[in-house]
This record gives C-alpha cells, sequence and structure tokens, in this order.
C-alpha cells in the first residue's frame, strides 16, 4: 500500500516484539492478501516490512520491518 493513501487500504494494529530485528506481532487476517506492507508507529515514522512468520489458524502474522522504526 502507498503510506500517502493509507486510508484506502486496511488498517490495524501491532504490538513490537524487539527493535534489533525490527519485528512486530500482528493479526493475520490483516495482512492474508496484502502485496506491500506499510508499518507507522504511533509518532508517524513508518517503514515497508516483509511477512516474517504467519499462520492463519492462530491468526497471528510477525512482520519484521525493513528498517528501524524510530521512536
Amino acid at each position: 500500500a502507498d503510506p500517502e493513501q493509507a486510508a484506502e487500504h486496511p488498517t490495524g494494529t501491532g504490538l513490537a516484539l524487539s527493535a534489533d530485528p525490527p519485528l512486530v506481532l500482528t493479526s493475520y487476517q490483516l495482512i492474508e492478501k496484502a502485496t506491500r506492507i506499510y508499518l507507522r508507529n504511533a509518532r508517524g515514522h513508518g517503514c515497508y516490512a516483509d511477512v516474517h512468520a504467519a499462520d492463519a489458524r492462530s491468526d497471528l502474522a510477525v512482520l519484521r520491518a525493513q528498517q528501524p522504526l524510530a521512536v
């Protein structure tokens, strides 16, 4: 998704698991049909992410940010 047009795409929440590597836990249903994933923290800093692990049965996904998310 283009971060400038995020309102047109599904949004959700996640939980930062670690800073190094930058991993975020979120729901699988949020990313299951995504072709590009953009993470944005509460302060508005963001970057693209890849799916590190995903499990549809438990509805969990772990995303790996392509760069550290500034705090």
